[in-house]
């Protein structure tokens, strides 16, 4: 990193934020993901360096290490949930093969989308990062907010979830 360059201003130089991108797929790639989950993998880890506290970043000695590190452990964490979920699958493969729960399955789809689109875009990650396992402090960490707040917002979310699958349940 050049020495006139706060670890702060990375998204401002474009060839420091290009080399954190290379570096974070590179982790990726040296772990044996695919191209698609190197690039989700970097997204992810230079999503949560720009929410990152600028006083947290100004800590960073070598950012490119720093940043190569988030994305090994990130797309540990990657292929660890991925595994986990095409063995899910490959063992509930067996109840569609019938044809007799595949309705239920479209129906279930369905549902899920029409629930999606009523989501707001916060509601929406708090609802991925919850599907991915993150409990309240890993999403507070990525939300920037305390585990507190994320809690609460969970909570709230929980009862969207109830609004809008059940209606005006009380």
């Amino acid at each position: 990193m050049p020495a006139d360059l706060k670890p702060s201003e990375f998204a401002e130089d474009p060839e420091l934020h290009r080399r954190l991108v290379s570096s974070s797929h590179r982790a990726a790639h040296d772990l044996g993901l695919s191209h698609s989950a190197a690039e989700d993998v970097s997204q992810t880890v230079m999503l949560t360096l720009s929410k990152m506290p600028k006083e947290k970043l100004a800590q960073i000695d070598n950012l490119e290490a720093y940043v190569y590190k988030m994305a090994r452990n990130e797309a540990i964490r990657f292929d660890t949930k991925t595994e986990h979920y095409e063995e899910e699958l490959d063992s509930s493969s067996a109840a569609f093969s019938d044809g007799s729960t595949g309705a239920e399955h479209v129906e279930r789809r369905v549902l899920l989308n029409e629930i999606w689109a009523h989501l707001n875009a916060e509601e929406r990650e708090i609802l991925q990062l919850k599907i991915f396992g993150c409990g309240a402090q890993e999403i507070g960490e990525r939300l920037g907010i305390t585990h507190v707040a994320a809690r609460q917002r969970i909570s709230r979310l929980r009862g969207r979830l109830r609004q809008l699958v059940f209606g005006d349940v009380e």
